[in-house]
């Protein structure tokens, strides 16, 4: 065979040159062992052993060209004893079974061609070296209009396939898959050359070792992976028609190894865009919180398992290797060791496979460059849309041909705030978790609600462990956001016979009809819910060092004790990152069960966990001592928000009867012909929006409860109004001067008023408040100022937290402390009106108590501590004596508003 001596500064002397073009038959593989792959020209990453003989030989064969080095292998010796060690070790560690023939997939052994269109130059089934010797596959696409022309080149890393052996026709049309929006060279989960070779780029899409065509044994997301994706790279860089700069793209399995590669530091890695990657094969799928995944990994190896040799067997882990050993770290990325800058797309669905894993990424690579996107939509279908592609470019053309482009104005994290099935709203961060997070905990209820208030008394429910659910909810009166890691803090028992607990969450979302609020999932799924958990109890321990308050970590390095008979542990679930809003009159329902959500068919790629170990009753205690709640990540409102800066103005009034009436006639002419007319006002006037009556006949009398005169007070009024200037303006209303005291019930001679907002609010059980009936109560008190008004922010704050510390654990649902806001010129504000004799200036706040009838109040107030606080021991910028209280039967009027 004839010699070629190449000088040791040779450009091709440092890399084995194999042509796109010009590629060995198989009968050639054999004579390839010897190559030794990339001597590329920065390799820091491995030992150095000098050689002397820094000579390189240029064999011919079958007239192509490849190189060797002679002698002692200089300083890739170090570089092949590294792969051999890393695939040793996956051996040692996996099971290796033989692989499914390629061809029943419709892949035939490799054929190195070359397909022209008029767009593309397709290089087929090009044999590539790694540095030991072996051969993988791939196939070049490059743009037809730039032959000649060095470019930048998106390395498609594949574990399924380079020739498109996954067909997405096999995909539900939940899976969002559209083949108009993809060409015919479309390869899943993959960039598509059909898009990006128009536009200046080379898709190369190679099949890992193992993998269909390509030689050698496959492994499963093991190192030795990343290590031959480290020399692929290299050997992009390195061919004519490189530019030298390679961008590791993919979704999925992409992804996956893609975190293997991106972590070895190939030189010539100029950029990575990775799509949803789990990073942790055991919590994110295998055994998501110690219970066995049974379904998504049964049919994994239909994607999986093709090669001509052994392949890892997918199914094994979980079976021979139950915790987190030596077997499951292997399959961990280095991400602290990726430093190349990353555009990583995720999405908020992906729960039970990549979500997790993808924001465990962001948080960990060491990228000083990194810009993170999550969206709310399908990721197949998300990742080909012209709004995502039109990105990936912008990032691609700035960091492979050093183009000015958008992304110098982007933030480091836009992420979309989800409301229901691909609605939301884009937002953006300077990072992730996001700063102004305010984790807030929400404590289970008896009632089966979820309380910002914890629960002074024990209580406890259960279900049926293999059946059985329960759900705590949330019914919103006010807007509510949350976006990243929560947690699900549980005292669980197990009774019946059971010794064990396997515990399945899910976030649900409820719209004001009460009817289930579906989000994307799992990438097939158009029927999930919010958010997921998992947790087997026995498996409750955390890695203290990784936990954090909102993202509690779990060892899995062994099973606890079986519990006994009456035993009442803690356990922390984490609930995989998630995002959500909701508005007034939603709910959100946390669902705690020995099962799976949903059913779906037994062949579909959804994670399903179908051997638990549940029996018996599960049995959640909370209140008191068990300190069970949920933590969400709420994103608070904008600064100085309307909803915060201008609630809705309350206009109250406590009066009594014209003097002589019967309480009969005051109940009719109040009740019933005043509340008509001003239901009547409200449908004509938008901005009176609430309107309740306290109805304090006949009068309950609780002794200690200072009533504000001789007399009891017969009613108050309160009504809601947008604003100050929008009450002000009815007042000047022809029709209401014309109708304006035209009905009287009350001596106007003896009323009290406030004009108030709300300061405080403490909803002690939202399930009971929602579904309170006609006989509510409700215990208003009036609060009068003293001469040490000055103090009145900070004596807000702490009689509120006293009244809410007073009414944990009691019948007390709600309570709302209300802020003066009273015009100093009342007499101008009110003049023409019924209200302008009443007094405007004595109060300083009002408070309104609910409870579920009067009996219950009066039971409240029998309490002698409950009487001290409530109108005694009162902070310095309110006057006991002249304070008051009334208690009535609430009788709404009109509610449009529920924060009312």
């Amino acid at each position: 065979m004839p010699l070629q001596i190449l000088s040791s500064n040779d450009r091709r002397s440092r890399f084995p040159i194999f042509p796109a073009l010009h590629n060995p038959e198989p009968s050639a593989a054999a004579e390839m062992q010897t190559i030794i792959g990339p001597a590329n020209r920065r390799r820091p990453r491995y030992p150095t052993i000098s050689d002397p003989r820094n000579v390189h030989f240029v064999l011919g064969l079958s007239q192509i060209a490849f190189v060797i080095r002679v002698g002692n292998f200089g300083d890739n010796m170090a570089g092949v004893e590294l792969l051999k060690t890393e695939l040793a070790k996956t051996h040692r560690l996996g099971k290796f079974i033989k692989a499914w023939d390629p061809q029943v997939m419709g892949v035939k052994d490799a054929n190195p061609h070359i397909v022209k269109d008029d767009h593309i130059v397709s290089d087929m089934d090009v044999a590539i070296p790694v540095r030991d010797g072996t051969i993988l596959r791939g196939n070049i696409y490059r743009p037809r209009h730039l032959e000649g022309t060095k470019l930048p080149v998106i390395f498609n890393y594949s574990v399924y396939s380079k020739d498109g052996a996954t067909d997405i026709a096999v995909f539900p049309p939940s899976a969002g898959f559209d083949k108009a929006r993809i060409t015919k060279d479309y390869e899943f989960e993959a960039a598509d050359p059909g898009w990006w070779c128009p536009r200046g780029y080379i898709v190369a899409s190679i099949d890992a070792r193992g993998c269909f065509q390509s030689d050698g044994d496959k492994s499963y997301y093991s190192r030795d992976v990343g290590i031959d994706g480290y020399d692929l790279v290299e050997w992009l860089a390195e061919q004519s028609w490189s530019n030298g700069k390679v961008a590791l793209y993919g979704a999925s399995g992409y992804a996956m190894v893609l975190w293997l590669v991106a972590a070895e530091q190939p030189p010539s890695l100029a950029a990575i865009i990775p799509i949803d990657g789990m990073t942790d094969m055991y919590r994110e799928m295998a055994l998501k919180g110690g219970i066995p995944e049974t379904q998504f990994s049964a049919v994994y190896p239909y994607f999986f398992n093709w090669g001509k040799n052994l392949v890892e067997d997918t199914t094994d882990g979980a079976k021979t290797h139950p915790y987190f050993d030596e077997y499951w770290q292997s399959k961990i990325p280095a991400l602290s060791q990726i430093t190349a800058p990353a555009y990583i797309i995720c999405g908020w669905g992906d729960h039970a496979i990549h979500t997790r894993g993808t924001l465990n990424a962001w948080e960990k690579i060491a990228s000083q460059d990194k810009y993170l996107e999550i969206h709310q939509y399908q990721k197949w279908e998300w990742s080909v849309t012209e709004e995502s592609l039109a990105r990936q470019k912008a990032f691609l053309d700035h960091y492979l041909l050093g183009l000015p482009t958008e992304i110098q104005y982007w933030p480091k994290v836009r992420y979309i705030m989800r409301e229901r099935y691909y609605t939301g709203e884009w937002r953006y961060s300077d990072a992730f978790p996001i700063p102004e997070t305010q984790y807030t905990q929400y404590f289970p209820t008896p009632s089966l609600g979820l309380s910002k208030v914890a629960q002074r008394a024990e209580s406890h429910t259960s279900y049926d462990a293999s059946e059985g659910e329960v759900a705590f909810e949330l019914p919103l009166r006010n807007s509510l956001e949350f976006a990243g890691h929560s947690k699900l803090k549980l005292w669980v028992e197990v009774t019946d016979g059971g010794e064990n607990l396997d515990l399945f969450i899910t976030l649900r979302k409820k719209d004001k009809d009460g009817k289930d609020v579906y989000f994307p999932w799992i990438t097939v799924v158009d029927t999930g819910p919010i958010g997921f958990g998992w947790l087997r109890a026995s498996r409750r321990e955390l890695d203290e060092t990784a936990s954090t308050p909102w993202k509690p970590v779990h060892l899995h390095r062994r099973d606890l004790e079986p519990l006994k008979a009456g035993d009442v542990v803690p356990v922390e679930i984490e609930i995989q990152p998630t995002s959500c809003r909701f508005r007034a009159g939603e709910r959100l329902s946390l669902v705690v069960s020995g099962h799976d959500y949903g059913k779906y068919p037994p062949g579909a790629p959804i994670p399903r966990h179908n051997s638990t170990i549940n029996k018996g009753r599960h049995v959640i205690h909370f209140g008191g001592k068990y300190d069970s709640h949920l933590l969400l990540p709420v994103i608070p409102p904008v600064k100085e928000a309307y909803s915060q800066k201008r609630p809705l103005i309350k206009m109250t009034i406590a009066c009594r009867r014209i003097p002589g009436w019967a309480e009969d006639k005051f109940l009719e002419e109040y009740t019933n012909v005043h509340a008509a007319m001003t239901k009547h006002i409200s449908d004509v006037v938008p901005i009176l929006r609430n309107y309740t009556q306290a109805v304090a006949l006949p009068h309950l009398i609780v002794p200690g409860v200072p009533n504000g005169g001789l007399e009891p007070w017969d009613a108050v009024t309160t009504l809601g109004w947008t604003s100050l200037k929008g009450l002000w303006g009815s007042f000047q209303a022809p029709e209401y001067k014309a109708s304006a005291g035209k009905h009287e019930f009350a001596d106007t001679s003896a009323q009290t008023g406030i004009l108030s907002q709300s300061f405080a609010e403490s909803l002690f059980d939202p399930i009971l408040f929602e579904q309170r009936g006609t006989k509510a109560a409700l215990l208003l008190v009036f609060l009068a100022k003293s001469q040490a008004a000055n103090y009145i922010e900070n004596d807000l704050t702490s009689r509120a937290a006293s009244i809410t510390e007073l009414g944990a654990g009691t019948s007390l649902m709600r309570y709302v402390l209300n802020r003066e806001v009273t015009p100093e010129d009342t007499a101008s504000f009110f003049a023409g009106t019924p209200f302008a004799t009443s007094d405007w200036h004595t109060m300083a706040a009002f408070e309104q108590y609910w409870f579920p009838d009067r009996a219950s109040a009066a039971e409240f107030l029998s309490e002698k501590n409950k009487l001290d606080t409530l109108f005694k021991k009162l902070p310095k910028s309110f006057d006991a004596e002249k304070s008051f209280a009334v208690i009535g039967d609430e009788n709404i009027v009109v509610k449009k508003d529920l924060e009312f």
